[in-house]
């Protein structure tokens, strides 16, 4: 009954709509798992807008029983990346690793879409907690870009994005180079992206010489770890 009234509100209501539609779904919590809802509040771009919807994930208002939870971990990345203050209070909140499955909700977001300071957060967050959150896909991300082809229509290539600091902040948090080594196994990811699409110019081979740090670290093979 409400979907035409929630898909308006949306569109057309830019002053008072996102408390309508919070007000709408404090009174009928089942409207927090509404998809049409969400994209609704989601239209509402700023801050305001993403802090109000992270503080609603931290209090369990968007619980594990959603049939779209995958959906909700592509808004939330989305929302992440768009909104860097909002971005740096979850960051804040993950700084010991997540402790509740609403924060490791925000940390998987992350790993969807991430910055290269997210990728260090993240491969801190494993230290902490064991558990992994970085896919061999959420490395790739955070250090190549997808540029429209010249040659071909609706087609991109894969461009290296300058990653030193990444490179240097994840030497500067390796272990033994070992299986469980979550940033040695990040460095050696992106070394191998290197190898296949080409490294930028001024990015040397090693992540930080001054370090003294032996170069290459990992001492096995990380395609089982890392998703490839």
């Amino acid at each position: 009954m409400l979907e035409e009234l929630i898909r308006n509100l949306g569109l057309y209501s830019p002053n008072d709509g996102l408390s309508v539609l919070f007000k709408l779904a404090e009174n009928d919590p089942r409207l927090f798992q509404d998809y049409q809802w969400r994209k609704s509040v989601m239209n509402f771009e700023g801050k305001d807008t993403a802090r109000r919807i992270v503080d609603l994930v931290l209090s369990g208002g968007f619980n594990d029983t959603s049939r779209d939870h995958m959906r909700l971990r592509d808004e939330l990345a989305g929302l992440l990346r768009d909104n860097p203050d909002t971005r740096t209070y979850v960051h804040e909140l993950l700084r010991d690793g997540p402790k509740t499955k609403e924060q490791t909700l925000l940390a998987h977001s992350l790993a969807e879409n991430p910055t290269p300071e997210d990728v260090v957060l993240l491969v801190k967050c494993e230290i902490a907690t064991k558990r992994s959150f970085l896919s061999g896909r959420s490395v790739e991300t955070a250090v190549t870009a997808h540029v429209p082809s010249e040659t071909w229509r609706g087609a991109f290539d894969v461009t290296p994005v300058p990653s030193s600091w990444l490179r240097k902040e994840l030497l500067a948090l390796t272990a033994d180079g070992g299986k469980n080594d979550p940033a040695a196994r990040c460095l050696t990811k992106i070394d191998k992206i290197r190898d296949s699409d080409g490294a930028p110019e001024a990015e040397p081979r090693h992540p930080d010489l001054a370090s003294g740090r032996p170069w290459p670290i990992l001492a096995a093979d990380p395609d089982a770890e890392d998703g490839g």
